[in-house]
């Protein structure tokens, strides 16, 4: 029976009479949803995480990325990212690239080392405890719903204009996702399908096939339930949270030790607060200074639609700017020195980050 709460002059309502809707409402996608050629990238990733599990993350990247040499951890994230991707071109290929660096920093777990996340040790725990499949779950989970959600969250804002209850359909979104990958990966595996992946690329393909039918499928079938229906919250005051994000990694640090990219006109930063974290790039040309970010999501818990990013020198000097569909923002003639970038994110969390930009 739902639990029934006092509203304070005698009447009681339940928990059901919330306001709900449904995110498979926001569906109308054609064939093609999660790209083509993808599969190619699911194939080197399978390969990379079973040698990994195996031999190690420096055989796994020898095997399937020879050209990464070990460096900044953050760097590798990027690199791996990008290497796993390059066949996939646009918008969509930034997408998977997103959502492999997600997946990636989120199985290493990015700890606080002043030397940045040990990709090497996280993920061998991670491959250890849930196996290579384990983390095909958890980046196809991620993949799925940065691509739908990218694709509905400007019609779900518009339509939904309650905070609590936009949060609660991007929750459900993802739980969906979640539910929808491991029912497909379960079933592929009882096939002996999974075992194969890293060896066929077709098989690999067909894969993403199977997922995007049954999105598809989903968009047809209001019968079908997400693994977890949230529920809205009660009607109780929203009080402002502000979170420290800590540096866990920044290259200036290390000055004389090469990196992928080394460079030194570039220096990155990433910054971690809970299950956020925030690359941060800083490009020198001449005497300009630039800076590129990026939103890296562990969970649904941090995501919101394009938030703002204020960056605040000490004089209290602000730069203002929104972040994109991707998660990317930039500011242009950013000075060297002690910097905090803020991040808002509705309804009522703060983000503050303190770095120091090199001279």
């Amino acid at each position: 029976m739902a639990e029934l709460h006092d509203e304070g002059d005698g009447a009681r309502s339940s928990e059901n009479d919330a306001p709900r809707t449904d995110v498979r409402d926001f569906f109308n996608f054609d064939r093609g949803l999660l790209g083509v050629g993808v599969g190619g990238t699911l194939a080197d990733l399978h390969a990379l995480m079973s040698t990994t599990l195996t031999e190690g993350f420096t055989k796994g990247l020898g095997e399937v990325a020879p050209e990464i040499s070990p460096a900044h951890a953050l760097d590798v994230v990027e690199q791996v990212a990008a290497n796993l991707s390059r066949t996939i071109l646009g918008f969509q290929g930034d997408v998977l690239r997103k959502s492999l660096q997600e997946a990636l920093l989120d199985a290493a777990g990015p700890g606080y080392d002043p030397d940045g996340p040990d990709l090497e040790a996280g993920l061998s725990v991670f491959l250890q405890k849930n196996g290579t499949k384990g983390f095909l779950e958890l980046f196809l989970s991620r993949y799925v719903f940065n691509t739908v959600w990218i694709r509905i969250q400007d019609a779900v804002q518009m339509q939904i204009q309650d905070q609590r209850l936009f949060t609660t359909t991007m929750h459900e979104l993802d739980s969906l996702c979640r539910s929808l990958v491991k029912t497909v990966l379960d079933e592929w595996e009882r096939d002996g399908k999974l075992v194969h992946l890293h060896r066929d690329r077709q098989i690999a393909e067909s894969l993403i096939r199977r997922l995007e039918d049954s999105l598809l499928e989903l968009s047809r079938d209001k019968e079908v339930e997400p693994a977890e229906k949230p529920s809205v919250a009660g009607d109780a005051p929203i009080e402002r949270r502000t979170i420290a994000a800590t540096a866990v990694q920044d290259s200036s640090n290390r000055e004389g030790q090469p990196g992928i990219r080394g460079s030194p006109t570039e220096q990155q930063i990433l910054l971690q607060a809970g299950d956020l974290a925030i690359s941060v790039k800083i490009f020198t040309s001449g005497k300009d200074k630039a800076l590129l970010g990026q939103l890296l999501h562990h969970s649904v818990q941090s995501w919101t639609p394009r938030p703002d990013v204020h960056l605040i020198a000490p004089a209290n000097e602000i730069l203002s700017t929104t972040v994109d569909e991707l998660g990317e923002f930039r500011f242009k003639n950013i000075p060297a020195g002690p910097l905090r970038l803020q991040v808002d994110i509705p309804p009522n969390l703060q983000i503050l980050g303190d770095f120091v930009v090199a001279k």
